[in-house]
């Protein structure tokens, strides 16, 4: 497991970790620029680390994966495939007749196939897409901008951002209480409920800015 803030230990990618950990309140435009930056250093790794005769082609889980996602795929300059795998049965009958690799299956069987992530928890999603992905491509990598220390990738290459100990249920709350955090892709794309009366950011002559006063330090 390659994980970037172990290779590369240095002070950029920890401000950008640090404005992406659930209890930042950091959301919006602020938090998908830090997703994608981190993806993109994700993807200059993957490049320098990972030997391949195949092109590269990213499948992103929507919708928590999208910036990180579209980070790696835009280094690499490479196919971007979003997957929404929740939306089609065929996922969990581990069924690779299902609509996204029936219109995608040229580009899935010529590529070495980066499934991104924003978060690998159990691992359970990610590795029930992997298998069925692994009936049309022999070369599959994991990337997550996030992993669960208790992972296990039983072989499996994976690259990352960080890891972390922390375990919630992902929820319409703005902090980590009772077994609960702010769900991933609420707080990339500001729809969590719960957040009404939050300070948004402020706006100077088209250049945003947050109020850095209202974002607690992170204890991961």
């Amino acid at each position: 497991m390659k994980i970037l803030n172990e290779v590369e230990n240095n002070s950029d990618i920890e401000k950008l970790i640090s404005i992406c950990k659930s209890n930042s309140g950091v959301m919006g435009a602020k938090l998908r620029a830090a997703h994608h930056e981190l993806g993109e250093r994700v993807g200059l790794m993957i490049e320098r680390e990972h030997h391949t005769d195949k092109p590269f082609a990213v499948v992103l889980l929507m919708r928590s994966a999208s910036p990180f996602g579209q980070g790696i795929a835009d280094v690499l300059d490479c196919p971007l495939l979003f997957l929404d795998e929740k939306h089609d049965r065929r996922w969990r009958m581990n069924d690779c007749n299902n609509k996204f690799i029936l219109e995608n299956h040229e580009i899935l069987e010529q590529s070495a196939v980066i499934l991104a992530d924003a978060v690998i928890n159990t691992g359970e999603t990610i590795t029930q897409i992997y298998d069925t992905l692994i009936q049309i491509t022999d070369e599959i990598l994991l990337a997550a901008n996030v992993i669960q220390s208790e992972f296990d990738p039983k072989g499996k290459i994976v690259y990352g951002t960080r890891r972390s100990d922390n375990k919630f249920k992902g929820s319409q709350v703005l902090k980590q209480e009772g077994g609960k955090g702010p769900d991933t892709g609420d707080r990339l794309f500001r729809t969590l409920s719960s957040a009404e009366g939050i300070e948004r950011p402020i706006v100077v002559q088209g250049v945003v800015s947050d109020n850095d006063g209202l974002h607690e330090s992170i204890q991961t």
